[in-house]
């Protein structure tokens, strides 16, 4: 029981539902057995301890956490730093474009039947998104480069890649690097954005730039915009004409 004071008001500690949109509806009834009901569209995010608000990627970060596109390291902690494993882009990557589920054996001898990330794996492996090595494994637990991952970016958004070598973009990447075309087509359509001269093309892609580019694959703007929209994916119907009864919002961070 809870008493109001002497104004009518109350405080009271409600549980806040789980990460991503919900409605919450709390019953009041008065000592005289009057009831009035109150709903709450809720959007609840995502964050990361280790991620600070100042921080280039803290957005794209949250969205992509809330939205399960990827999962924090242990606990509450991303790890920003930390090199992103090939198997882990594989994930996110599977976890947004949502192929079809691929039946048969696993395609790399080195990817266990049993690990968590095998159908990923092999999904993006039959998509072409991500090539295996030359001795015909996937690595899964080896690091990407930042040139290889602007190729990939490219793919998983169907950006075509000019044959032709480009104008130098980066001081460090040259004409011949494997890589350049893939860089400049992703710098061209605003997928990279990079404020100084160097590209460090042979750089391990870390997890707060792969969630940081990985955000603009199509799927991921979409359910973010639909994040945002205060009119959809409450499981309330068509929001569309206005809140209705649904008197309330609010973000939670």
């Amino acid at each position: 029981t809870i008493v109001p004071s002497g104004d009518g008001s109350f405080l009271a500690l409600v549980k806040l539902p789980e990460i991503g949109k919900q409605v919450l509806e709390v019953k009041m009834q008065s000592s005289a057995g009057a009831t009035k009901t109150s709903k709450m569209r809720i959007v609840r995010k995502a964050t990361a301890a280790d991620v600070p608000e100042s921080s280039f990627a803290s957005r794209a970060i949250n969205d992509l956490l809330t939205i399960g596109a990827i999962a924090p390291v242990s606990g509450n902690l991303f790890e920003p730093k930390k090199s992103i494993s090939r198997a882990e882009l594989a994930q996110l990557i599977n976890n947004v474009k949502k192929p079809p589920v691929q039946s048969g054996p696993i395609l790399y001898a080195d990817v266990p039947a049993n690990a968590l990330y095998a159908n990923a794996v092999n999904a993006v492996g039959k998509a072409g998104w991500i090539l295996p090595f030359a001795d015909g494994r996937f690595h899964p637990q080896g690091t990407i480069s930042r040139g290889e991952a602007a190729a990939v970016l490219c793919k998983v958004n169907d950006i075509q890649i000019s044959a032709e070598a480009p104008d130098e973009v980066f001081s460090d990447v040259s004409s011949a690097h494997p890589y350049v075309g893939a860089i400049a087509a992703a710098v061209e359509q605003g997928l990279i954005s990079v404020e100084d001269d160097n590209f460090n093309p042979d750089e391990a892609l870390d997890r707060a730039t792969a969630a940081l580019w990985f955000s603009t694959i199509p799927e991921v703007k979409r359910e973010i915009r639909s994040l945002q929209n205060w009119n959809e994916g409450f499981g309330m119907g068509d929001l569309s004409s206005g809140a209705g009864d649904l008197e309330n919002q609010l973000v939670v961070d």
